[in-house]
């Protein structure tokens, strides 16, 4: 007999009506693993109703929760054991057939039921009304009192405790229910009366405290809350509150006191220890923080606050695969809890899983379709992916739903800018702006969008708008220079850079755009620095080397031009334009075939480069190759029937070519000279 079917022998004879007494005690010996039927022999005999009471009672004492609950439904398990396993689980309690057979033989049993058991079974809305009947008739006023304070307890025992013929149970149903239905400002005026009629009532102190926390009162709440206490010292629920409200008054170290408190009264107060995790995760203590709440999962494993939070604090400690398997047991526990599946995303960004991402949005938004905040985070996270136009839906899902929801107006305006539908992300950044007028980003987004429809004084305005709000943006500085240069402002573009240069030393293009703005300007020895600050910055910036090698080259330092050139190329050899430039300062050295070959590099690269054509041009021409030249400059024209300078070599060199006459015009000529001389 194989060991699969050895045990499923086992669990048959666990399960069987017709296994006896002392054969259970040997079944429940056998140390034998959870097969592949899920189950255990423990469990088996747990729920078998032929097992013994006295081992039932043992199976009762068991670590496994799985074996503890069948205990609770078993018939066979005697009624001590019944009370105090009802308090776990008291579900299991009430579907026990013996259950409703023990009340017929002791009508007052309610009485005799420990008060933390009834206190579960009357949170139950399958609870039977006989129950309730039997509450009202026969049950203790603490235990009724107990029952109608419990917020957990069924809104229908509620009601039918209201008319219990005792005013402070009367009292308190009024307070649970108004506070169960959240009607806070309701809730209370009602435990401001109840503390009328009774001013040491510490219930409605700590519940007066708990309505003031609900209503953002938090310093009132926590006065009420010390009220509860003052009368009952060791009240674990106003510890509890009392360490909730300091944690919303940001008072981290009295809420850990708080909760500490709560934990030496009950140990196993799982809400305690989560309570204590989240102050200790704001403190950002997150090995003690991650401690509590495998405390408070130890002891309540499906809190998926717990498993969630764990997850958030994992996070924050940067072990993000750990923090990832912790959301996705919050999401196993309460799938439908959709801010669970939105923290989840933050980690799975952070890992660099943005489909996943995406999918945990999903998610969210099948059950929150109205969420506009998630909606304009996936648009960012499909914009990362370059998902525009996805991307742009979810923008405009966003607006939809919050129409003056700024952040999707600038999301939408960005998005709309990388499509190139400029004008339409300018209509989205001026509706940022409407509703928003002192937001810097939108105003930078504004200036950059003018800046690509050509509208740059328009640019410049934005650019000025954004840095009245923010004087110290180096990147506004950098980008208003940039308009400046293409508006030939050269000087005004100088001053910008100096600007952002000024915050910002160390940015390459800063100093590199700077040294363009002075080589417009002719001030070459002056653009040098720049380019050469530029590259101390970033030595493989290779279009700072090609400029640096340019200003050599207006400075008539043809060599030195040269070695910036290699420098540019050996960064980046597909550089048409260093290639181009090459050639040029080879020219100027009469290295014309060498010229030639960078230029023909430089078209290699770039077939279309008109500017190479005409320089090419020029070399041919040094070389005495006039056909090849005139082709060249042919080309450049093809490629732009605009440039002037290759025009203008065409046409020169056309005009120094000698020109052969035909046989035609030799014909022609001397038949003219003949008639002339023998007429």
């Amino acid at each position: 007999m194989t060991r699969e079917q050895e045990l499923e022998r086992l669990l048959e004879e666990a399960n069987s009506e017709q296994t006896e007494g002392d054969r259970f005690w040997e079944l429940v010996a056998i140390a034998l693993p959870r097969t592949f039927h899920k189950t255990s022999l423990h469990e088996a005999v747990a729920q078998n109703p032929h097992a013994p009471p006295d081992l039932l009672k043992k199976l009762s004492q068991s670590e496994d929760s799985a074996v503890r609950q069948r205990v609770t439904a078993n018939p066979n398990t005697p009624v001590k054991i019944l009370w105090k396993l009802g308090a776990e689980f008291p579900q299991q309690l009430l579907d026990n057939l013996v259950f409703p057979l023990l009340f017929l033989e002791t009508p007052d049993l309610i009485c005799k039921i420990p008060t933390a058991t009834l206190l579960r079974l009357f949170e139950l809305e399958t609870l039977p009304d006989y129950l309730c009947q039997k509450l009202l008739i026969y049950g203790e006023l603490d235990t009724r009192l107990a029952i109608a304070e419990n917020i957990k307890t069924s809104a229908r025992i509620l009601q039918q405790l209201a008319k219990d013929s005792d005013s402070s149970v009367c009292s308190a149903v009024s307070c649970t229910l108004l506070e169960k239905s959240g009607k806070y400002e309701d809730a209370l005026t009602a435990y401001n009366i109840a503390l009328a009629i009774k001013p040491d009532y510490s219930w409605a102190w700590l519940g007066r405290g708990k309505m003031l926390g609900k209503l953002g009162k938090y310093e009132d709440a926590l006065v009420s809350c010390d009220k509860a206490l003052n009368i009952t010292r060791k009240y674990r629920e106003a510890w509890l509150g009392r360490g909730w409200v300091l944690g919303k008054l940001g008072k981290c170290q009295g809420a850990i006191v708080s909760y500490n408190k709560v934990l030496d009264i009950a140990p196993n107060c799982s809400e305690a220890w989560l309570g204590r995790g989240n102050m200790l995760q704001k403190l950002g203590k997150y090995e003690d923080a991650i401690a509590s709440y495998d405390k408070a999962l130890e002891i309540q494993p499906n809190d998926y606050r717990a498993w969630n939070n764990r997850g958030c604090t994992l996070e924050k400690f940067e072990k993000y695969e750990d923090a990832l398997a912790s959301y996705d047991k919050a999401i196993d526990i309460a799938p439908q809890h959709h801010k669970a599946w939105l923290v989840r995303v933050n980690v799975l960004k952070k890992l660099g899983k943005y489909e996943d991402a995406i999918a945990s949005y999903d998610k969210a938004l099948d059950i929150q379709p109205n969420d506009s905040p998630a909606w304009y985070s996936r648009g960012v996270t499909l914009e990362k992916l370059e998902k525009y136009e996805e991307a742009l839906v979810s923008y405009n899902k966003a607006l939809n739903i919050a129409p003056e929801y700024h952040e999707a107006w600038l999301g939408r305006g960005n998005i709309l800018e990388k499509l190139g539908k400029y004008e339409d992300a300018l209509a989205s950044y001026d509706k940022a702006l409407n509703l928003q007028p002192e937001r810097f980003w939108s105003w930078f987004a504004r200036g950059n969008v003018l800046d690509k429809l050509g509208k740059y004084e328009d640019a410049i305005n934005s650019y000025d708008k954004a840095l009245d709000i923010r004087p110290n943006d180096s990147q506004t500085w950098f980008a208003r220079g940039n308009v400046f240069n293409k508006l030939d402002k050269y000087k005004d573009a100088i001053n910008s850079y100096d600007k952002a240069l000024d915050i910002q030393p160390n940015d390459s293009q800063a100093w590199n755009n700077r040294g363009m703005a002075l080589h417009k300007l002719g001030k070459h020895e002056d653009a040098l620095v720049s380019y050469y600050k530029a590259i101390e910055i970033q030595h493989d910036y290779y279009e700072a080397w090609n400029n640096r090698g340019i200003a050599f080259y207006q400075l008539g330092r043809y060599e030195d031009a040269l070695i910036c050139y290699h420098k540019a190329l050996a960064i980046h050899s597909d550089y048409s334009l260093a290639w181009n430039n090459r050639g040029l300062a080879l020219y100027q050295l009469g290295r014309y075939e060498n010229a030639l070959a960078s230029y023909d590099d430089a078209l290699d690269i770039n077939p279309n480069y008109s500017l190479a054509w005409n320089n090419r041009g020029w070399a041919l021409e040094k070389l005495k190759r006039r056909d090849e030249a005139l082709d060249s400059y042919n080309q450049a024209i093809q490629f732009d029937p605009n440039n002037q300078t290759a025009i203008n070599n065409r046409r020169d060199l056309l005009r120094s070519t000698p020109t052969i006459p035909t046989c035609e015009e030799i014909i022609e000529f001397f038949g003219s000279a003949l008639s002339k001389l023998f007429s």
